[in-house]
């Protein structure tokens, strides 16, 4: 972790700050984030795509403490959102509502509204009826907007069931053999301008063939529509991209890269905008969860031959309230002493 490290006396460090003074100003549990690695983190994915220029959203969803929301905002980034809380938030921060990208399968009628009103740059489109209640609310506040098609490429993203939602199974976007057809029908709306694609086939995602795989979908698609007269003007490549959160297994921000840009550089000189959405490769390690271990409880376990065998736990002053990824799904994390 960028800005995150031990100092030859065994004091951890954020920005050559000691966590144990921190934690000693603060209280625990705290969360502690280090604006130097949100900017680092930030610009190296800005540099590996910069040449297909593209705008990138931070996605709120991943850490929306304002605070951090703003540090990306002075950045120049956009907001991914996907809920009326975090377009209010993505405003709040001082993004542009220009520059932000509406996505989640369960827009209500007041967020979509709101969002209309706000002047947001696209909807991300999870299904049919989606696209006829924003168009006819469009309508209805007399608000003209863009919309991107969620599309499902039906692609294993090789990623954990609970984050996996590129498989045509998943509950998100819409199948992309149903594409064509949703264009027919919607493409030519005059209040919801259906001139974009979208995809995000889960997270987190170590390797880049997934990526690889779902463009090369996408773009055959845009082939398809131009000929039907329908022009995809930006292409929403989503996120997903991992976090390091075991050393060395997440490919470098120039990894995806060297995937990806290859793959849209002349579309790019042609005209096509792109879209990214990073989320946890911006702020998961970024942070640190400050605790506190208040006692050594004794008790049992078990080995893998069933046999029972002594073991302590140690109970600290946070919870799974503060780090829910390892109860929620078995998820990995480092501790450290301070």
């Amino acid at each position: 972790m960028d800005s995150f490290h031990h100092s030859p006396r065994g004091q951890l460090l954020c920005e050559g700050i000691p966590a144990a003074d921190l934690a000693e100003r603060f209280g625990t549990p705290s969360y502690i984030y280090s604006r130097q690695t949100l900017e680092d983190h930030y610009d190296k994915i800005a540099r590996a795509f910069a040449d297909l220029k593209p705008l990138i959203c931070y996605s709120i969803k991943s850490c929306s403490n304002i605070h951090i929301c703003r540090v990306l905002a002075a950045r120049g980034s956009g907001m991914d959102v996907v809920s009326g809380g975090e377009l209010e938030r993505a405003v709040l921060a001082g993004t542009s509502a220009s520059k932000v990208v509406y996505a989640g399968v369960g827009k209500t009628d007041a967020e979509i509204a709101a969002a209309l009103k706000a002047g947001i740059g696209y909807f991300n489109i999870e299904s049919e009826p989606e696209f006829e209640i924003i168009a006819a609310t469009a309508r209805r506040v007399g608000v003209r907007s863009h919309a991107a098609l969620r599309i499902n490429p039906d692609i294993d993203p090789h990623t954990h069931a609970y984050t996996s939602t590129g498989k045509k199974e998943s509950k998100f976007g819409v199948d992309i053999q149903r594409a064509v057809a949703f264009f027919e029908r919607f493409g030519r709306d005059e209040c919801l301008k259906l001139d974009a694609l979208h995809l995000h086939i889960g997270s987190p995602v170590y390797s880049t063939e997934p990526y690889v795989g779902a463009i090369r979908k996408a773009l055959d698609l845009m082939d398809e529509l131009a000929r039907r007269g329908y022009a995809v003007s930006t292409l929403d490549v989503g996120g997903g991209f991992g976090a390091d959160y075991e050393t060395d297994k997440s490919p470098l921000a120039t990894d995806y890269a060297a995937a990806i840009v290859p793959l849209l550089r002349d579309r790019v000189k042609k005209g096509l905008k792109i879209i990214l959405e990073p989320g946890r490769s911006i702020s998961a390690n970024a942070g640190l969860l400050l605790t506190r271990v208040l006692f050594v409880k004794d008790g049992w376990g078990t080995t893998s031959e069933g046999k029972a065998v002594p073991k302590k736990f140690v109970i600290c002053d946070a919870g799974m309230n503060t780090l829910l990824r390892p109860s929620l799904y078995g998820a990995f994390h480092f501790i450290w002493p301070v």
